[in-house]
């Protein structure tokens, strides 16, 4: 059995809701929708509900989908089960652009030492990386990256993780998940401009990097993947598919 959770607010949209019905073809479902304007709490309540329930109806895998991902790929669920097996994985994200013109996507690279993501994807540089992708993958297009790699002995010793997003996420439900949330960091610092003015400036970290660290943390693998097609709905559909963009990388902006 599979949990597909699908949080919304003011509504899914139907893009959403003929993914969730097109999502498998051979997997029995139990969907369920929370309307929360709270991030966090619609994501926990989804993830609580799914733990509380889990032994009962042999609960496998965990699937959250945004309300405004379109997915353009058949069966999607069952592409997504099929790759986690394939390559050992406990939790896989799939590329999802940001709402604008630049290409920039919500999967990069987490510093575990600076608690930070250093820096984002872009649609051009997914375009380089296979189907299924993890930190080594990504660290091996960046040159001032490469002698790092040469250093550890397996990505989980390493201090750079990978940073994927919950738009379009499966998780393989075992006891660990009893052990990680989903979490925000918002904070303000006092940043000095390079004209001399200084300005106190709202800082946070989103929920999917967090929980990305936390999942690693505990010595669970996590990867991304672009082999399932999607567009992030906004004014436009901004696809993971094809390389676009107005930035060849992230501007840190």
């Amino acid at each position: 059995m599979i949990y597909l959770a699908c949080p919304c607010y003011n509504g899914m949209s139907a893009a959403t809701h003929k993914a969730t019905l097109q999502a498998t073809q051979k997997y029995d479902v139990i969907q369920s929708i929370k309307d929360y304007s709270s991030l966090t709490f619609n994501f926990n309540s989804l993830w609580c509900d799914m733990l509380n329930i889990r032994k009962q109806h042999n609960i496998t895998h965990f699937v959250m989908i945004h309300s405004d991902i379109d997915v353009k790929t058949d069966a999607w669920l069952d592409k997504m089960v099929q790759m986690c097996d394939e390559t050992n994985c406990d939790v896989l994200s799939v590329v999802s652009p940001l709402k604008d013109n630049r290409g920039l996507v919500s999967t990069g690279v987490w510093d575990t030492q600076e608690q930070v993501v250093k820096y984002r994807l872009t649609m051009t540089q997914v375009g380089k990386l296979p189907e299924v992708f993890d930190v080594v993958d990504v660290l091996s297009q960046q040159d001032q990256m490469k002698t790092h790699i040469n250093n550890f002995n397996s990505v989980r010793d390493f201090h750079l993780k990978l940073a994927v997003n919950t738009g379009l996420m499966l998780v393989k439900v075992e006891d660990w998940c009893e052990k990680v949330h989903f979490r925000q960091h918002d904070y303000v610092i006092k940043k000095t401009f390079s004209d001399g003015t200084v300005e106190f400036v709202p800082q946070f970290i989103s929920e999917d990097w967090l929980f990305s660290a936390d999942v690693q943390q505990l010595g669970k693998v996590v990867k991304g993947t672009k082999a399932i097609k999607i567009e992030h709905i906004g004014k436009f559909g901004y696809a993971n598919f094809g390389v676009w963009g107005t930035l060849q990388e992230d501007d840190l902006s």
